[in-house]
Order: C-alpha cells, then sequence, then structure tokens
C-alpha cells in the first residue's frame, strides 16, 4: 500500500458520508406520482409510431421513458375526447 492509498483510507475512516447528509426542504421536494403497472396489446403500426416517437428522444435527451410516453399520450386523449363537455 502506497502513501496515497493510506491517506485515503484514513480520510475514508474519518469521514462518512452521513457528515454530509443534507435535508431537502419540503417545499423543493417533487411529489411523484403513484404508478400501476398495465398490460396493453397494441397493434404493429402502433409499435413502430411509439419506437419512432422513441428514437427521436434518444436523440434529443437519451433514453426515453416509455410509461411517460405512453401517460402523456392518455393525458392528450382524455382532454381531447373531454373539449366538447
Amino acid at each position: 500500500m502506497d502513501n496515497v492509498d493510506k491517506a485515503a483510507k484514513s480520510i475514508g475512516n474519518r469521514l462518512s458520508l452521513n457528515d454530509y447528509k443534507t435535508e431537502i426542504p419540503k417545499e423543493v421536494k417533487t411529489e411523484t406520482p403513484k404508478k400501476a403497472k398495465l398490460t396493453v396489446y397494441l397493434t404493429i403500426e402502433s409499435i413502430k409510431k411509439l419506437n419512432e416517437i422513441c428514437s427521436k428522444k434518444i436523440l434529443e435527451k437519451g433514453k426515453p421513458d416509455k410509461s411517460a410516453l405512453i401517460s402523456k399520450a392518455v393525458d392528450l386523449l382524455y382532454e381531447h375526447e373531454n373539449k366538447g363537455n
């Protein structure tokens, strides 16, 4: 064990992650909606469209969240269906 390793071990023994815990104020915390599992059967065309959207999202932001995309689609469909009410 060289001097750098000894120093790192010595510092590691004196410090812990608990020494640096910070509490996030309640007004900053965001509520994550509860999720439920749902199985759906889509047509091949719908799956192709979803995959195309996901491919575009990958190029923009990285890995897409398919659940979030489906949730947004349901929200938009709900708004569309209830426009006349």
